[in-house]
């Protein structure tokens, strides 16, 4: 491979090297950009996890760690139900033992 020559890859390629494809380094033309499935996981980065979040209807209050934006989403994902549970009483008649 010989350096400054312009070469053509797969859109699969440029996904998965993205990120050592500096632009000061790199011009890359005709990108479509990371498609992103799925939910949020260490494999994603902080930008697009805090954008899932967004997505989602959770707005993280100043700056926010990765790892605390991955806990949040944990909490969107498996939310914590607390739900009232009434129990039935049994009325029991006590009679007289004579």
């Amino acid at each position: 491979m010989y350096r400054w020559v312009p070469r053509e890859v797969t859109q699969d390629w440029l996904n998965q090297w993205r990120a050592y494809l500096p632009t000061k380094n790199w011009q890359i033309e005709g990108d479509a950009g990371e498609e992103i499935l799925g939910n949020p996981d260490k494999s994603w980065n902080r930008t697009n996890i805090i954008k899932w979040l967004s997505d989602n209807g959770v707005e993280p209050k100043g700056y926010i760690t990765k790892s605390a934006a991955l806990q949040l989403v944990a909490g969107v994902l498996n939310p914590v139900v607390e739900e009232e549970v009434e129990e039935e009483v049994e009325e029991i008649e006590l009679g007289d033992d004579e």
